[in-house]
């Protein structure tokens, strides 16, 4: 049983600021006491701020071993099928568990809690992931079409059903379904993922839409888009959760299709950005459609950080100005007519633009509701003690007068004072950085990774 108080908490899902006291038990929030001083026995953080470690909505940790191949050359191809398939054809289980450790790390040091993870090799990666000490929500990539992870494919329903035990649950690792994308999962696929999902409450967690050949093959093998087929398969209207990630090619009449009690969205602007183009999110959030952030894969997108990718979100209507046709027609004929229009382009941007709670939640609360047997992102009774403690006053946030305009705009990776997960803290408290790095876990990890990487690579022909 522990205590932590601090005359600033980010509480309840509405992350409202107030002076509280969290205790915990284990690796749970047991109560959340408004007061304004610290009880006794507590440990006293002062005025640093607590609040819910992120979830990162869309990971592949192990990817990172890509990071910075292929350059500019190869986003104008199809970076997953051409560069990512084929250095995962050549991992073995040790490879992935060696390398997904260097990912988790990464994600631990921006203030991440959890992730939901979809990757080869399930039972080598939760045992790496647990080993690090993150809590994730696991899915081995389901594929029968094409893909690296097709001859593996009764091996990972294998995995998830042993990822299922409570063993798994009590390192904070639950599972996920994870057909990896509607065009190297088969119809057959989707309806036992389906059948799947409703015999045990797991979310389904996929890519759709991600890349103009996925839409392609769509119309050539089931004469419709990728939701539509999805629809066809009974996935749409079975009382299942579905994170669906990217959908990037869709139609309008697609996402009508879409319920927001029960269809999620997973966006990574920056990724997206890279290999292909960001998400237009405003079309989800119209329809009142959920959306939770992710990083994808350190290979696309170079960073961990769910922190940076709000700052992408929240700022991502304003370079429709810049590449508008507004601005396009002042440029070319600068008078009081094209000024006004580009004013109301820009007015009508800034109405897009979310509010710090709305953007702060689909890194926090509205992610920390997606899997019922993972309650994270949201301080409050019940839920696990997965938070961050960021300081204020460090020079990356100060003044901090405004902790989530601070959380949105601001750079909390070197503020960052401690991170818990599960009731544990991760690194030393109160020095995450140096006791993770540190320590000769991480050496001997990163040594590993390294020798591993050079190998796959060498294989793969890279």
């Amino acid at each position: 049983m522990a205590t932590l108080f601090s005359k600033r908490v980010l509480v309840g899902s509405e992350l409202r600021e107030c002076a509280a006291a969290i205790e915990i038990d284990g690796h749970q929030i047991l109560s959340v006491v408004e007061r304004p001083d610290a009880p006794a026995g507590a440990e006293d953080l002062g005025e640093r701020l607590i609040a819910p470690a992120w979830v990162n909505a869309h990971t592949h940790v192990a990817l990172v071993a890509a990071r910075g191949l292929g350059g500019l050359a190869m986003q104008a191809g199809n970076m997953v099928e051409e560069l990512y398939f084929r250095i995962e054809r050549c991992m073995s289980a040790e490879d992935v568990a060696a390398l997904a450790k260097v990912g988790a790390v990464d994600c631990l040091l921006s203030g991440t809690g959890a992730i939901f993870e979809h990757y080869y090799q399930g039972l080598a990666m939760a045992g790496a992931l647990a080993e690090t000490g993150i809590s994730a929500a696991l899915g081995p990539a389901l594929q029968d079409l094409d893909g690296p992870g097709v001859h593996l494919l009764e091996q990972h329903f294998t995995e998830l059903e042993a990822l299922a035990k409570p063993e798994w649950a009590q390192r904070g690792i639950v599972p996920v379904i994870a057909p990896h994308a509607t065009d190297t999962v088969s119809a057959a696929l989707w309806r036992r993922c389906r059948d799947l999902a409703q015999k045990t409450g797991w979310p389904v967690h996929f890519h759709i839409a991600q890349s103009a050949e996925e839409l392609e093959r769509s119309w050539a093998r089931h004469g419709c888009g990728p939701v539509e087929m999805l629809a066809q398969n009974g996935l749409l209207d079975a009382d299942i959760r579905l994170l669906m990630v990217h959908a990037l090619y869709l139609s309008e009449a697609e996402l009508d299709l879409l319920d927001g009690d029960r269809h999620t969205l997973g966006y990574c602007p920056a990724a997206q950005s890279q290999f292909d183009f960001p998400n237009p999110v405003q079309l989800w959030r119209s329809r009142g459609l959920p959306v939770v952030l992710g990083t994808d894969a350190g290979s696309c997108n170079d960073t961990m950080d769910p922190q940076a990718e709000l700052r992408m979100m929240a700022s991502g209507p304003g370079f429709g100005v810049s590449h508008g046709d507004a601005l396009a027609a002042f440029v070319r004929t600068p008078n009081a007519a094209s000024l006004k229009a580009l004013r109301a382009a820009r007015g009508a941007a800034l109405e897009q633009r979310l509010s710090n709670r709305d953007l702060l939640a689909s890194v926090t609360s509205t992610a920390g509701d997606l899997h019922p047997s993972m309650p994270i992102g949201v301080i409050e009774a019940g839920r696990w003690a997965n938070l961050q403690i960021v300081d204020l006053s460090a020079p990356s946030l100060w003044p901090g007068s405004d902790a989530h305009q601070a959380l949105c705009y601001g750079q909390t990776q070197p503020a960052l004072w401690g991170l818990m997960v599960r009731g544990r803290w991760i690194g030393l408290e109160g020095d995450l950085r140096g006791g993770l790095l540190g320590s000769p876990w991480w050496k001997e990890s990163q040594e590993e990774a390294k020798e591993r990487l050079e190998a796959v690579l060498q294989r793969a022909g890279i």
